[in-house]
C-alpha cells in the first residue's frame, strides 16, 4: 500500500540534502536505496548497510553498537538490515535498544531514523520495557538532540498510542479496518 515506498521517497530527500539516514529495517528492502532505479534521473545513494542478505558490515547485537557510532562519528547513512536469519526478533529488540539509546545520547547534528515494522519495538500492549522505553525516549526527546524519526507499521493501532501521539505528522495509506480508522 505503499509505506516503505514513501517513506524511502522522504530519505531519498534527505539524504539529497546530505541528512545522513539511519534506517532499522525489518523487511530487507532498504538496502535498494544503494541501487539506482529505472527512470531517468534515478539514482543509488551511498549508504552501508549493516546485515541482511548482501551485508557491507556483519551485524550482531554486539556488533550493531559500534556499528551506529561509527555511523553518527562519520556522518554516514546506515541501514540496519535485521531480515536475517541467523537474527531473532529478541536480537531486533536488543539492536534497536542499544542503537536507540546511542542516537539519543551520541547523536551530534541532524540525522532521521525510520523505524520498519515499528510495533515490533513499540507495541500496544508493551512486553519488552526497556526497548519500549528506549523507543519512546527517542521519540519524545530525538528532537533535542537533532534526531527525527519515522514509524512505518501495517496497522496504526498495533503503535503503542504514547509513541503514536507523540508524532507531529501522521500519514495513513490503505486504513481499512474499523479500528485503524478510529
Amino acid at each position: 500500500s505503499g509505506k516503505t515506498y514513501t517513506a524511502k521517497g522522504v530519505a531519498e530527500q534527505l539524504l539529497d540534502l546530505n541528512i545522513p539516514i539511519i534506517v532499522f529495517d525489518a523487511i530487507g528492502v532498504w538496502r535498494y536505496l544503494k541501487t539506482p532505479g529505472d527512470h531517468a534521473h534515478a539514482k543509488g545513494y551511498k549508504v552501508v548497510v549493516a546485515g541482511g542478505e548482501h551485508p557491507d558490515l556483519p551485524l550482531t547485537p554486539k556488533s550493531a553498537p559500534e556499528i551506529v557510532r561509527a555511523a553518527i562519528k562519520e556522518n554516514i547513512p546506515l541501514i540496519i538490515d535485521l531480515y536475517d536469519s541467523k537474527l531473532s526478533k529478541a536480537d531486533w529488540r536488543r539492536i534497536v535498544q542499544a542503537s536507540f539509546r546511542i542516537l539519543l545520547y551520541e547523536n551530534k547534528g541532524l540525522r532521521h531514523v525510520f523505524l520498519e515494522e515499528s510495533a515490533e519495538f513499540a507495541p500496544q500492549k508493551v512486553t519488552d520495557g526497556e526497548t519500549y522505553a528506549e523507543v519512546e525516549k527517542l521519540a519524545r526527546m530525538g528532537g533535542n538532540k537533532g534526531v527525527g524519526i519515522t514509524f512505518i507499521n501495517q496497522r496504526a493501532q498495533e503503535l503503542n498510542k504514547a509513541v503514536l501521539e507523540l508524532c507531529d505528522n501522521v500519514v495513513l495509506l490503505r486504513q481499512r479496518g474499523s479500528h485503524a480508522i478510529d
